[in-house]
């Protein structure tokens, strides 16, 4: 039998190096010593990998909110591409995780809804139908039902992950 990346640790391994790169990005986005465009990729990088790891390391809400701030400069910067915008939403969405107030989720929320990534705003709105204090149970299936609509609507994701959490998101607000 073949056995999973989760049984042979390999997931956890990549995990903490991803965690370890975040020191190594950190400390070249800080030194003073690049140039522009290479603090631009060290600060994405380095919110990059915050956005990844988020779901299996704990961060605190100052780390995460430098995150966001990384990101946000690295955007500034020129790394103005779909998936930065997307990873500071998943920040954002982090940052909502670890301290439970509502106003970086919607941020993400309206953030997608801006820069037009259906998928990450279904996922911002799921949390939002899902997040205390809970509204109506109408209104909370008039949030799912809309959530369930942005994932289909949603560009055909290119990975199987992003396409496989598409699919999962619309079986969330479904069931919610």
């Amino acid at each position: 039998l073949r056995q999973t990346c989760l049984a042979n640790h390999e997931f956890d391994f990549a995990v903490n190096a991803a965690v370890t790169a975040q020191q190594e990005f950190l400390f070249a986005a800080s030194s003073g010593l690049l140039q522009p465009d290479q603090v631009r990729d060290a600060l994405g990088k380095y919110a990059v990998s915050m956005a990844l790891t988020s779901s299996w390391h704990r961060y605190t809400e100052d780390e995460l909110q430098r995150a966001v701030r990384y990101q946000e400069r690295s955007i500034s910067l020129g790394n103005d591409g779909a998936e930065a915008w997307g990873y500071l939403i998943d920040l954002k969405i982090a940052l909502f995780d670890a301290t439970g107030d509502r106003e970086p989720l919607e941020a993400a929320q309206t953030l997608a809804r801006e820069q037009s990534l259906r998928l990450h705003e279904a996922r911002a709105q799921l949390k939002i139908g899902l997040a205390p204090p809970s509204k109506s149970r109408t209104e909370r299936m008039q949030i799912f039902k809309s959530a369930v609509e942005l994932a289909k609507s949603s560009d055909t994701p290119k990975s199987y992950s992003a396409r496989a959490e598409r699919d999962l998101l619309i079986d969330l607000a479904l069931e919610a």
